[in-house]
């Protein structure tokens, strides 16, 4: 963690803004970078660089953090065939806990989990009554650590919600047999498609991973299950790179979660906290 960094005196090197892959990776060699903070979306990029120039772009890392959303198993596996001599870490938390709460190690590293709850934090999963969750089944997670924070300054702020001494963050996930945490989306943000629960940002993870899109965001608009997508050439992509999306998506997802309609936009919005807004209000 950072904050470990700060402790021990060791240099962290912050970016102003984005750069291109090529220039992450000089920087890297330059200053003789170790370890890197990424969330899903970066490290699909950055895998798929490194695989298409087959070289070791970056060969001072030894460890790659991923948070900030949901981390797929492809992208997982694209990073691991990418990096083979680096070891990759998801991690789990939000700011109102910590904001720390369950780090891969290495003897908790199943998949795309978040690994076990970190010293001092425990993680429950509970369904609609509160009561909880069997081994492997979905439901809303809850948070008891200590660095729990003691509420929101403005009015209103939509987050997660104290519950006595447990922390309900909002997110829905699973545990299994290895005490791991498997994070599967937002209770806020779960849609309902064709009687089938959909977790939006498991479905835009998928659709981001081939880099045809900048963003996504999938929502429903009327009866067909929509991804509004903006790219870096600002125009919409043509027939053969959206075949190549929809053959991606029917390899990873089931047949109700891989959108029926497609419509670019200009830009997706986002709030203050730089998270996507959802709704009819969330693009142009």
């Amino acid at each position: 963690r950072s904050s470990d960094l700060l402790k021990r005196h060791i240099p962290i090197l912050v970016f102003s803004e984005h750069h291109l892959p090529s220039y992450i990776f000089k920087v890297c060699r330059q200053y003789l970078v170790t370890t890197m903070f990424l969330n899903p979306n970066l490290l699909a990029i950055y895998s798929r660089k490194v695989e298409f120039t087959k070289s070791k772009k970056a060969n001072t890392l030894k460890y790659i953090y991923v948070s900030g959303s949901i981390l797929t198993e492809s992208v997982l596996n694209s990073a691991y065939k990418a990096f083979p001599d680096v070891a990759i870490y998801n991690v789990y938390g939000l700011t109102e806990a910590g904001p720390r709460v369950a780090a891969q190690t290495r003897v908790a590293r199943s998949n795309n989990s978040v690994g076990r709850p970190i010293s001092g934090v425990e993680v429950k999963v509970v369904n609609e009554r509160g009561q909880k969750q069997d081994i492997g089944q979905v439901g809303s997670v809850f948070v008891k650590t200590h660095s729990c924070f003691s509420g929101y300054i403005s009015d209103g702020q939509m987050g997660a919600t104290q519950i006595g001494e447990w922390l309900d963050t909002g997110d829905c996930g699973y545990l299994n047999c290895n005490k791991e945490l498997f994070i599967v989306g937002r209770n806020d943000t779960c849609i309902l498609f064709q009687s089938h629960k959909i977790f939006p940002e498991e479905v835009e993870t998928t659709l981001l991973e081939l880099g045809a899109f900048t963003e996504c965001l999938v929502s429903i608009c009327g009866d067909d299950l929509t991804c509004f997508y903006s790219t870096d050439a600002l125009g919409p992509i043509d027939e053969t790179a959206m075949n190549q999306v929809l053959q991606h998506c029917k390899k990873l997802l089931p047949p109700y979660e891989i959108p029926n309609r497609f419509v670019f936009t200009t830009k997706l919005k986002r709030n203050n906290n730089g998270k996507l807004i959802r709704g009819e209000f969330g693009y142009e």
